[in-house]
């Protein structure tokens, strides 16, 4: 049986939780990754969690995941349900968990899940608003953190 079509067959179910990670260069520009999956937007590394997961373990997961990082020294900035839809079944909404966070390694953003990665400073991540390319769930976070 193809991949494709046991994903019809079995679809996952949204577990509405999710981790996100806000990681800061030393001129303070924020990381995003620009996704080549749904959502296509701007983002920071983030993802839903694993069955039994814990929030931090899943951002140190997605960061390694998406960008290539080992991040430590996690600092919890927001817990907080947004409405936002996902690709799973049921995923309307999602209980968020972001951080703050340290990182070491070499920045490489994965082949399968990012078109590029790059360091974006408050003008460049307004532009991206702007032009409707900013995740919308990281709009409301980066607002609500008064990055943006």
């Amino acid at each position: 049986m193809s991949k494709t079509l046991s994903m019809f067959e079995n679809p996952k179910v949204c577990n509405h939780t999710s981790v996100g990670v806000i990681l800061t260069d030393s001129q303070g520009r924020i990381l995003l990754i620009d996704r080549k999956r749904f959502p296509l937007f701007f983002a920071c590394p983030a993802g839903h969690l694993e069955e039994g997961e814990q929030p931090e373990a899943g951002a140190i997961r997605e960061a390694k995941e998406e960008i290539g990082f080992a991040i430590s020294n996690l600092q919890l900035v927001q817990h907080e349900r947004y409405d936002n839809p996902c690709r799973r079944q049921g995923g309307t909404w999602h209980e968020w968990w972001i951080y703050r966070a340290d990182f070491s390694g070499a920045l490489q953003g994965s082949p399968d899940e990012t078109k590029s990665v790059g360091w974006y400073d408050r003008t460049e991540i307004q532009a991206l608003q702007k032009e409707a390319k900013l995740e919308p769930i990281w709009q409301q976070v980066f607002e609500k953190l008064h990055i943006i």
